[in-house]
């Protein structure tokens, strides 16, 4: 019930609307619902696939799919085909948030012996604020309930070495290990090892002596636990190591997504972020928002991690009041991941230390969000404020007392975390006009959704989501470009960049590899957002593409529905397929600056859109550009483009494979060039070198540009 209340109206409109209060799909929830649930479903149910391998994306090649969000939707699978993918994701959303008060009340209970002091730590852990947004966006970041079992599994092993409890300790590994958030169980580990060393300093204080020391350890007894252990360990390799190979992908698709130590950095909480409450909170939130959060320059709902000042005062009650192994254990957890949300350095006297989050980062070098440990205070803080309700009742000899005042302590708590009103609910009954349009298309025509990046580097997790409603295959990827052929990948981080849609010959490019639409997105923003994109040209003057249908939508045909990807005029792709593809030597814009330019002194730069509506490849003295041949047989091609020196006349010369072969006069006007007969051999790759002879000038928009290129055009001719 609680449960229910904390997450109304979604009950009622489980088919038809999701959980969170949002005016747009951009975010990773919606993601998950098309890329997790509806795809899982769509695999397995009409294409017979396993759908770790989703043709559906990054084609005509697919993409590698998952892990974490698709393996729970895996295990919604009959959910999802008996009432469709968005009402068993809503489904999982429902169980998560009772599941986590459910575990959290066990544990308590198993700590106290007491059930209402079991159900003061459920609400601390289950309906605190962090565990009510976390469904916003992660599904699997809000699989917080295994958290707590693996604690009562680990403190139940120790009380009673049986292999019972060593299978139930397994079982919440595992749990954790497949269908939680990967950062979860990267911590485990170091939680496990905290424990033991708590487990250890209180053994040693309750005996005396070198020989007491030995007698209590029971070197025979200790032995027997050992192989237990090592067995338990045996049991969850068993079962992870497949899973690490078939839903992760191995160590190449983890090695692909690790992530700099600055980025932990970032993405650190503040101590206002535990003591402030949430900046969506019922009672306190608009003057949360006035004098903490409108200062707070990370997203929002990821900061929140608020306690709550009723479960504060409980923990801190319980530690003054029991002081034995088990508080001292929670006390430390709770510091240590404290610390370890909260930067990667820890300041000490003047000294900068390193910090947990280091030793995590040196575990799992993907894991970038330092922040979702939140969870693992929030657990600790629940589990003191369940032994502190327990010593304060305690004292209360009336049972109907005592039972009035846990029903005041946990309604207290209800309302103080409540983030209703308004209403939780989003939703999702209508879709772009756009979307049924192209599902109404015959056949499974590949599409592109343009532009394919945020300004930031993100995806846009809308054409995840509205995949589910079209059903045609994407050439946008969003996981891994394992599956596309090498020599062909740097053509879809090319066009992740939208100037580069510019070029014919990546019109050209997209009709090879079977693109026969491109949908595009002008804008993505909704009343009270924008979801930026770097600039992008005007496609009314590309060549291979044409405009076959103009957006048709408006934001007050929506109502409170999303509307962030109602722009959307679809262009079909008309240029002749590609027969050679070119591939720059550019650093991605979207990746940390590493200053080529500056110490190699060439190179090209990301294309850009200039004032006449083109994307530019601006050149600084030279750059080096690969030909593909994409043919089976040899052929000749020509490459035209346009050229222009933006700083004054120059020579521009065209090597070869180290052979000059042609040189050019630029000046300040755009000029058409072709460079002639150049030969490719059967999938052989050749390299082209642009020289500016007179080398580079500094302009006034603080680059430093020889040349500058657009609208290259590839045509070849096949050797009878």
């Amino acid at each position: 019930m609680l449960t229910l209340l904390a997450t109304h109206p979604l009950i009622f409109r489980i088919a038809s609307s999701t959980y969170g209060r949002f005016d747009h799909v951009s975010s990773d929830g919606f993601g998950i619902i098309g890329r997790g649930f509806w795809w899982t479903k769509f695999a397995v149910w009409n294409l017979g696939l396993f759908p770790t391998h989703n043709p559906y994306a990054a084609a005509p090649y697919g993409q590698f799919q998952g892990p974490w969000a698709d393996l729970l939707a895996l295990f919604a699978l009959p959910l999802s085909i008996l009432i469709g993918p968005l009402a068993a994701y809503n489904v999982f959303i429902l169980f998560g948030i009772f599941a986590s008060g459910i575990a959290a009340y066990l544990l308590g209970r198993h700590l106290t012996g007491s059930r209402q002091a079991g159900a003061v730590c459920g609400i601390v852990y289950g309906f605190n604020s962090n565990a009510l947004i976390l469904p916003y966006t992660q599904l699997n970041a809000a699989y917080i309930q295994w958290l707590p079992f693996y604690l009562l599994a680990l403190i139940r092993f120790v009380e009673a070495r049986t292999w019972r409890n060593l299978l139930l300790l397994c079982a919440a590994a595992l749990l954790n290990g497949v269908a939680s958030f990967p950062y979860y169980l990267i911590f485990l580990p170091l939680l496990t090892v905290l424990f033991f060393a708590v487990e250890g300093v209180a053994f040693l204080r309750s005996v005396q002596g070198e020989r007491s020391v030995l007698e209590a350890l029971d070197v025979r007894g200790r032995i027997e636990d050992l192989k237990k252990l090592l067995a338990g360990g045996g049991i969850v390799l068993a079962f992870l190591l497949p899973f690490y190979y078939v839903f992760v992908g191995g160590s190449a698709v983890v090695q692909s997504g690790a992530r700099d130590i600055r980025m932990q950095a970032e993405l650190a909480l503040k101590p206002g972020d535990y003591l402030f409450p949430a900046h969506n909170s019922a009672l306190f939130g608009e003057w949360a928002q006035a004098t903490y959060w409108r200062e707070r320059d990370l997203n929002w709902n990821s900061a929140a991690a608020y306690i709550g000042y009723p479960a504060l005062a409980l923990a801190v009650y319980g530690l003054y009041r029991r002081r034995d192994r088990r508080t001292a254990f929670f006390a430390l957890l709770a510091v240590f991941a404290f610390l370890t949300t909260t930067g990667t350095t820890i300041d000490l006297l003047g000294l900068r230390l390193p910090g947990p989050a280091l030793l995590l980062h040196m575990i799992g070098p993907f894991a970038r969000r330092i922040l979702i440990y939140k969870v693992f205070v929030q657990l600790a803080v629940a589990a003191l404020a369940g032994i502190g309700a327990h010593a304060l009742l305690s004292r209360v000899s009336n049972p109907d007392r005592c039972g009035l005042a846990v029903a005041a302590i946990c309604a207290a708590m209800m309302v103080e975390y409540s983030i209703i009103p308004p209403l939780q609910s989003t939703d999702l009954s209508q879709s772009p006009s756009v979307y049924t349009w192209l599902a109404d298309q015959p056949g499974d025509i590949t599409v592109v959704e343009y532009p394919l990046k945020r300004n930031n580097g993100n995806g846009y997790q809308g054409y995840l989501f509205y995949q589910m409603i079209h059903r045609k295959p994407l050439f946008n990827g969003d996981v891994n470009q394992s599956y596309i052929p090498a020599q062909y990948r740097a053509f879809w981080k090319d066009m992740e960049v939208p100037a580069a849609i510019s070029d014919y010959n990546n019109q050209a490019l997209l009709r090879h590899f079977g693109v026969k639409y491109v949908i595009a997105h002008p804008r993505v923003q909704t009343r009270t957002v924008i979801f930026r994109s770097l600039p992008q040209p005007d496609l009314s003057r590309c060549a291979g593409l044409r405009l076959v249908r103009k957006s048709t939508d408006s934001a007050e045909m929506f109502g409170d529905a999303p509307t962030d990807y109602i722009y959307a005029d679809v262009y079909e792709v008309v240029a002749e397929p590609a027969t050679a593809m070119l591939v720059w030597d550019y650093q991605s814009p979207y990746l940390p600056h590493s200053g080529v330019y500056q110490e190699e002194k060439k190179g090209f730069y990301p294309p850009e859109v200039l004032d006449d509506g083109n994307g530019w490849r601006m050149m600084r003295n030279d750059g080096e550009i690969k030909i593909i041949n994409l043919l089976r047989t040899e052929q000749r091609v020509d490459i035209a483009f346009a050229a222009i020196s933006p700083a004054g006349s120059k020579t521009l010369q065209a090597v070869v494979d180290g052979r000059p072969i042609a040189q050019f006069r630029l000046d300040g006007t755009p000029q058409r060039i072709t460079i002639s007969d150049v030969a490719l051999f059967p999938e052989e790759e050749r390299v082209l070198r642009l020289h500016a002879i007179e080398g580079a000038e500094h302009l006034p928009n603080g680059l430093e540009i020889s040349a500058a290129f657009s609208d290259f055009h590839v045509s070849g001719r096949a050797k009878p």
